[in-house]
């Protein structure tokens, strides 16, 4: 605490701070706390909360407003609120702020997540002057105090034990004048984060009295969203009928799940929280309905959404970003104006900016090096106009979070806009793969135009996996010595796939050498001048990301080859992590299988011995399949016969079937210039086999669709 002082954190009169550990042993729980001034600024406070609490800087903010008064949600209700409030805090590395005490939401709230097992700071804004056993807190100095559970009443509320930790603004008032001191400060520290520190902020409405109204106006001001647990009851259900309805005339009854009956008109008909309504009403309608979306169930008892509260959530940020123009923390400002250039017209371009805003956070910090959020010092580029500026970053920040929460509906509904974020797909598409998201990864797959192009091969390898490559200390070395040519994001696509043919494809070179087997794993880097879904086969492989390698194993140009590369990849993984060897051969085992079956697709033995012979490089299917020693894929007939008649010189091209009508003019010319022979140019039988091999790969994704081969 020394290193903030108590000038910089003081209590209402000047004393030095209190701050330390509150223990709950009735639940046996320890949470940390901070007794403050109601003047302090947000940025000591949230300089005290990362640096000396050491709580990461979170990718949402979840604030929660409501009744202070103890209330029950219907029980459908219940179960889907504490679900996927917790998916969604956990998914997205959230912040859950609430008034801190053991009543109303903020108990519903933190006894939700707690239950849940996982953890995450949950921060209690509360007033000190209104919390019971205050003085145990007093001249703690970092110590520990224990808190029993106590009554609530109106001149005070006991602190609740499931709170991670406490921020208890002392305004100097105490008992009933103390309620609602707390507010200012955490407004003030909630619009911190969201304006100087990119932090969006979605506000929960669970319940609630006509106080609550204003809370979620000022939110609708600032153009954060807001998620209303619409059949709560209270304000909630207020908001629910008014938007919903004519204004208000709209205001009716609604029975609580335990036959309590509450007269809306009554409560919220006066005339401040009529206005109230009526500016949350407008507010919502500026923004195109956006603003509040409403989780509710309907009268059979059965949710509503289609999606789970985590989705609701979640979804209400990123429909709100990419709704209309805004800042870089999600405000809503007029839309894009038609006919201004947009940066991001290249796909190159929107990586570029995307990844600039990552480039401060190095390898120190893995996942969010390469796909956390942009810190708030961060720049991308820039822009003539500030707005249009803002609108990019927001909308790819929006990409950012829909892939990074894995939520691959949300991630539709982005790309399902009338004007989707120009290079949005080549962002998306990146972040999936580093972050292995195989949903989003088969989503984006399926968009006309797909395209590999603007993949970072060599960024992939970057990514911590804790397996195979990580283990590799040559690989490792090279990534690191060339980490900054990796990670430059001014790179073209053609710069970027030289970076991993130097890296990578130098590195499986290597490893061919060590095997004895030159030109087998390396060939790919080197054939192509592009990424290529082999590519992304091998490296999923190398992960045991085998669903993944599934969906590009798919889309190859050469599935048998592809597969025994990946027979070949797992045993020699296998020979390297002795503990996954049992698991690695049966994998292998399968995809030399692959490998069977595409060849078992073929319509003729002809055709067979075209795709066996058809080369890629140095090496026809057949010759690879000798080099590797795979003896399944040997043991198939047509192997067996292209073999035997290749030991008996009666392989294709030994004999060729001329014509019935052809002149002796003709037979002495091909015979004396083979070249003219059509049927002996290798681009003619190359072009046959390509043709038979493509056909035969067709039917065996057909007759593999229904199955997972990678599995």
């Amino acid at each position: 605490m020394r290193c903030f002082g108590p000038a910089i954190l003081c209590r209402s009169g000047g004393d030095p701070s209190d701050f330390g550990d509150v223990n709950f042993p009735e639940l046996n729980t320890q949470s940390k706390f901070l007794v403050l001034a109601d003047t302090s600024t947000p940025q000591q406070v949230s300089r005290f909360v990362e640096k000396f609490w050491g709580l990461e800087k979170p990718e949402i903010i979840i604030s929660v407003t409501g009744s202070a008064l103890d209330f029950e949600l219907h029980p459908i209700l219940q179960r889907a609120f504490d679900k996927g409030l917790t998916a969604a805090a956990s998914a997205a590395n959230a912040w859950v702020i609430t008034g801190g005490t053991d009543t109303g939401v903020m108990k519903l709230v933190a006894s939700s997540l707690s239950s849940s097992g996982v953890s995450m700071p949950i921060l209690g804004f509360s007033p000190f002057g209104a919390i019971n056993e205050r003085e145990k807190l007093e001249r703690v100095y970092g110590g520990a105090s224990t808190m029993v559970s106590t009554k609530a009443t109106k001149d005070g509320a006991p602190l609740n034990a499931h709170h991670t930790h406490f921020l208890l603004v002392d305004s100097g008032k105490h008992g009933v004048k103390a309620w609602g001191t707390e507010i200012n400060l955490r407004v003030a520290f909630e619009s911190f984060y969201l304006e100087r520190k990119s932090v969006p902020m979605v506000l929960l409405v669970v319940q609630g009295g006509p106080g609550t109204l204003a809370t979620v106006l000022e939110t609708a001001k600032k153009g954060s969203p807001i998620v209303v647990v619409a059949d709560s009851g209270g304000a909630a259900t207020a908001i629910k009928q008014y938007i919903e309805g004519d204004g208000e005339g709209s205001l009716s009854n609604w029975t609580s799940p335990h036959g309590k009956v509450e007269d809306l008109a009554v409560k919220f008909g006066t005339e401040k929280p009529l206005g109230q309504l009526r500016e949350i009403r407008k507010c919502n309608e500026e923004s195109g309905g956006k603003l509040i979306t409403l989780f509710q169930v309907n009268n059979d008892g059965v949710l509503e959404a289609t999606e789970d509260m985590s989705n609701v959530l979640l979804q209400a940020i990123v429909r709100l970003w990419v709704a209309g123009g805004g800042d870089s923390a999600g405000r809503i400002t007029p839309p894009d104006r038609p006919g201004t250039p947009s940066s991001l017209a290249q796909p190159a371009l929107a990586l570029q900016e995307s990844n600039a805003s990552l480039s401060s956070q190095s390898m120190a910090s893995p996942e969010s090096s390469a796909l956390g959020i942009a810190p708030e010092s961060s720049t991308l580029g820039t822009a003539a106009d500030p707005l249009q500026h803002a609108q990019r970053r927001r909308r790819m920040r929006a990409i950012q979070l829909a892939v990074k929460w894995n939520r691959p509906l949300v991630v539709e509904e982005i790309f399902s806009e009338a004007a989707p974020p120009e290079g949005g797909r080549a962002v998306a598409l990146q972040y999936a793969l580093e972050l292995r998201r195989y949903d989003v990864i088969r989503l984006l797959m399926g968009y006309q135009g797909f395209s590999l192009q603007f993949v970072n091969l060599c960024k992939l390898y970057l990514v911590p996996n804790d397996g195979f490559l990580d283990s590799d200390e040559k690989l490792q070395k090279e990534l690191l010595t060339n980490q900054g040519r990796i990670r430059d994001t001014t790179h073209s696509p053609r710069r970027s796939y030289e970076c991993f043919q130097d890296v990578i494809g130098i590195w499986l070179k290597n490893i061919d050498k060590a095997e004895g087997r030159p030109g087998v794993l390396s060939l790919s880097a080197f054939a192509e001048t592009a990424p290529h879904f082999a590519h992304l086969f091998t490296w999923s492989v190398f992960l045991g990301e085998y669903s993944i390698a599934d969906l590009f194993w798919r889309e190859c140009d050469d599935p048998a080859r592809v597969a025994l590369l990946g027979s070949h990849q797992c045993l020699l993984i296998g020979n390297k992590m002795v503990t996954s060897k049992s698991r690695l051969e049966e994998q292998a085992e399968r995809y030399e299988q692959v490998a069977v079956d595409v060849i078992n697709a073929a319509d003729s033995q002809t055709d067979a011995f075209a795709v066996l012979e058809h080369k890629e490089g140095r090496f026809s299917l057949l010759d690879l399949a000798l080099q590797l020693e795979m003896k399944r894929f040997l043991a198939h007939r047509h192997c067996q016969a292209l073999l035997d008649r290749m030991w008996n010189g009666r392989h294709a091209g030994s004999s060729v079937e001329l014509p019935e009508n052809i002149s002796m003019t003709a037979l002495l010319w091909r015979a004396t210039m083979p070249l003219t022979n059509p049927h002996y140019t290798a681009k003619a039988r190359s072009l046959y086999q390509k043709k038979t091999q493509d056909e035969a790969s067709k039917k065996a994704n057909a007759c593999l669709e229904g199955g997972d081969m990678g599995r």
